[in-house]
């Protein structure tokens, strides 16, 4: 898979992989983020109901800077903090990250898993809130290892969602990938300096009335 998140401006991502211990087989707790920007609330958590097999888990190339576009034909294109694995062997994923600074935007989570299903999911939480949901519903690759992105939209234009929860669940150990999370998001305007010379102004007024 190739492309652009959303209009180019990514506001959020956590990339994630399973630390290579030499041996090809990963524990659940060997996971780190390899390129990160935003508010998370720590690593993804994961578990799974058998051995993670993670035989040369570098199946995305990754870049965090300018994409070197369609002539690139080698060397290091990843960029990602010395390893070359960019993917986890994880079946059941979930992490959260915070949203309070943006009023809407898009997450894209990015899975996939050889043969069988899986699913990706997303919820919008705030205080005093009813959680909102949305599910992917059942992905179900063809015989390859592909990767998929799929893309849940939100709005938090009156700001009372401060976190989302992202999912993925796969079907089968040893089968199921999850990469990361990238977020396409339209941040809370600032002030404009237009309105504070404004304020100013009447402030000024109204101390020479009295």
């Amino acid at each position: 898979m190739t492309g652009t998140f959303g209009d180019g401006t990514v506001e959020a991502y956590q990339l994630v992989a399973n630390v290579d211990n030499g041996s090809g087989v990963s524990s659940s707790n060997d996971i780190y983020a390899y390129a990160e920007k935003g508010t998370w609330s720590g690593l993804p958590t994961y578990a799974n109901t058998g051995d993670i097999r993670d035989y040369d888990l570098d199946r995305g190339d990754v870049w965090i800077g300018n994409d070197p576009g369609t002539g690139f034909s080698g060397g290091d294109p990843a960029n990602i903090a010395g390893t070359d694995w960019t993917i986890t062997g994880a079946q059941n994923v979930s992490g959260s990250f915070d949203i309070s600074s943006f009023t809407s935007g898009t997450v894209y989570v990015l899975g996939g898993g050889y043969q069988t299903p899986f699913e990706t999911g997303i919820t919008m939480s705030g205080d005093g809130q009813a959680d909102l949901s949305a599910l992917s519903g059942s992905i179900v690759p063809p015989n390859s290892r592909n990767m998929y992105v799929t893309a849940f939209t939100f709005d938090n234009a009156d700001q009372l969602f401060d976190s989302i929860q992202f999912d993925y669940t796969g079907s089968a150990a040893n089968r199921a990938r999850f990469m990361g999370v990238v977020v396409d998001g339209v941040a809370v305007p600032e002030p404009s300096t237009t309105a504070l010379i404004g304020l100013g102004g009447l402030a000024l007024i109204l101390r020479r009335r009295r």
